[in-house]
């Protein structure tokens, strides 16, 4: 190799990491920054957990016979004993961060995950999806957190009200994700860390419980916690307890916006008429991206309540591990005791009223979690099983990863108009503007659904929507037909965005051969003059 070639690698190699070892500035996050061997991954010799307790704090944990997930037709238990040991061993988070040099002026954005489990001490934080999500962020210029918390709970029977053991649980693991927030701020400012993180651009995200700690850790200050968790601090201790390795000031850092996956918030009854009201009280107010099934009868996507196991249950107390008994209040056993809100419902709260930036992505078939028939968050326009849940997580971290860029951007040079994205995809990047989107602000689950093999056909040829073009696939050749006629680019990527075809033509009709690529789900990009329309192929 040439001298000047090698000069130049090292140059374009030291720029990148210059680049983006400071900001998200105005790249691609639909591509990978980095590849996925510049990646540091968790492990036991140069990167191994952090235990975020503070050292020879006992932080008690409890376990429970009866605490069990479902799965093949029956309930498998977690653990063989009720007991209340000291957990604080198992509190740990592992981080994923690039392998570039770190420095006070090469730092790189925070993203702090919290795995799904419905609190339930048969799950860990070491699932195929939480280190896809946590791999993907950190190609893309993060340093990720993925932070195990305390579990343990005793469904009520009776799957309408909430126990009062799931209500600790969720209490506890509160304490614990502000906790190793405090301690993941602590060691950057104590300089104790191989990478450097801008404790001013934190994010925090999970999905269905996991999103449920975001929110709650996020959005919300101790008076607020206080106010859904009437006397739990006199059994658990206080929501910002002093148990954990780092102790941060809440005015040292700045979460900048949470990633929502299928979560929900909640607000006491007397708020039930103003939650803006309710969420103002927090002076901090991060920035929300959701994504969220229309068909979810787990979490709804709107509002509802949550009802608590009323006083004539064996659910409505719990001592153990709780410095005495716990009650849960008494609303009634027909009557709500929190409302709740899922994603559409924060979206309207947060956006419409509180004037927070948002985003919101709805699948109107997906139920509660992703599921290869059921979820594609528009990528395969509704035919979920054209794509893994793998590609949809790819897809989730890629919207994420571009909102986050747009949230730390003070000189953004446009505004973004549109936000809602119902079984629609969203392709905007960087720095760009959303003006080529196609997706609707005002589509619901009624209104967007399309077919997946031809979607542009389905599109009429009026001015106001700029159709440019409809297409057809069959047996991976594209069928292009232009609605007017001049000069056309036509541009192809993969649903990554890497671009694979590339063609001018001033024809009518084109037709795009695809036989040398791979099955799956691509974008077609349409540009004539300054108008520009973006379709989704399936190439089979």
């Amino acid at each position: 190799m040439k001298r000047s070639s090698i000069i130049l690698i090292l140059f374009f190699s030291f720029f990148t990491n210059y680049l983006f070892a400071q900001n998200l500035t105005c790249a691609n996050l639909i591509n990978e920054v980095y590849s996925d061997s510049q990646i540091i991954k968790p492990n036991s010799t140069n990167n191994p957990p952090v235990n975020y307790a503070k050292p020879g704090i006992q932080i008690l944990d409890v376990k429970y016979i009866k605490d069990s997930l479902s799965g093949g037709g029956k309930n498998h238990g977690c653990n063989t004993v009720n007991n209340c040991t000291d957990g604080s061993a198992n509190l740990v988070y592992e981080v994923y961060y690039p392998n570039i040099t770190y420095s006070d002026t090469k730092k790189l954005s925070a993203f702090i995950f919290f795995h799904d489990g419905g609190f339930s001490d048969c799950t860990n934080f070491h699932s195929t999806a939480t280190q896809t999500y946590c791999i993907e962020f950190a190609k893309r210029g993060f340093v990720v957190f993925n932070v195990e918390y305390r579990k343990g709970k005793v469904e009520d029977n009776n799957g309408k009200y909430t126990s009062a053991s799931r209500f600790l649980a969720l209490y506890r693991s509160i304490q614990d994700a502000r906790g190793a927030i405090r301690t993941i701020v602590s060691r950057e400012l104590s300089k104790v860390t191989p990478y450097r993180i801008n404790v001013h651009r934190i994010f925090l995200g999970g999905p269905s419980s996991g999103a449920v700690m975001a929110l709650l850790a996020g959005c919300y200050n101790s008076t607020m916690i206080n106010q859904i968790f009437p006397n739990v601090s006199s059994r658990l201790g206080a929501i910002d307890i002093n148990n954990y390795l780092g102790n941060a000031s809440k005015s040292s850092y700045t979460i900048k916006g949470i990633l929502s996956l299928w979560g929900e918030a909640y607000v006491p009854l007397n708020f039930a008429s103003n939650p803006a009201g309710f969420f103002s009280q927090n002076s901090k107010r991060p920035s929300l991206i959701s994504f969220h099934g229309g068909s979810d009868p787990v979490v709804k996507i709107d509002s509802g309540s949550l009802f608590f196991s009323p006083s004539t249950s064996s659910y409505n107390s719990e001592s153990l591990c709780a410095n005495g008994t716990y009650k849960l209040p008494d609303n009634g056993a027909n009557k709500g005791d929190l409302k709740s809100y899922g994603s559409r419902g924060l979206y309207n709260i947060f956006k419409t009223s509180l004037g927070i930036k948002c985003e919101l992505y709805t699948d109107c078939d997906m139920a509660h979690s992703l599921n290869e028939s059921t979820s594609d968050f528009g990528l395969a326009n509704g035919n979920a099983s054209a794509v893994t849940n793998k590609q949809v997580q790819i897809y989730i971290v890629q919207r994420a990863a571009t909102f986050f860029q747009y949230l730390v951007n003070a000189s953004f040079p446009s505004t973004l108009r549109h936000t809602k994205f119902v079984d629609c995809l969203n392709t905007r990047f960087g720095c760009n503007s959303d003006s080529g989107t196609t997706c609707s602000e005002t589509a619901t689950c009624n209104s967007s659904r399309i077919s997946s093999t031809n979607v542009q056909q389905k599109l009429p040829a009026k001015k106001e929507i700029n159709s440019l073009f409809t297409a057809t696939e069959i047996n991976k050749t594209i069928y292009l037909k232009f609605y007017k006629p001049g000069n056309s680019k036509i541009l192809l990527f993969t649903i990554n965005g890497i671009p694979v075809k590339n063609l001018q033509t001033s024809n009518s009709e084109v037709v795009l051969a695809g036989t040398d690529l791979s099955s799956g789900v691509y974008l077609l990009k349409v540009i004539q003059g300054t108008q520009t329309q973006v379709a989704k192929i399936i190439l089979r």
